[in-house]
């Protein structure tokens, strides 16, 4: 996990792979590009499901969260809520199958 920038007291980290884009542990994103810019979260009401769109591209929040926070994520693994409550992506409530 790698910090990436400090904003408004809160610490946002390097998403790997995305270039550009930082999360903080609590699924805030942030965009850098000459200056900083809000990444608002959407929910797929079919799906029950929080994202982020970034570059056109859908991206599951907590896919994104285990990316840089969850030890032992690679692209493929599959992330759980431990839950089953799909809009709880609380790191506690995330764990990787």
């Amino acid at each position: 996990m790698e910090l990436g920038l400090v904003y408004s007291a809160e610490k946002y980290y390097v998403i790997p792979g995305i270039k550009n884009y930082y999360l903080t542990p609590n699924a805030q994103m942030m965009r850098f590009s000459k200056s900083f810019t809000p990444v608002f979260q959407t929910l797929i009401p079919n799906e029950g499901k929080r994202v982020f769109i970034i570059n056109g591209e859908t991206h599951y929040v907590h896919d994104l969260l285990a990316r840089v926070f969850i030890p032992g994520w690679c692209p493929g693994s599959t992330v759980r809520h431990i839950d089953g409550n799909t809009l709880n992506n609380g790191l506690h409530n995330l764990s990787l199958d």
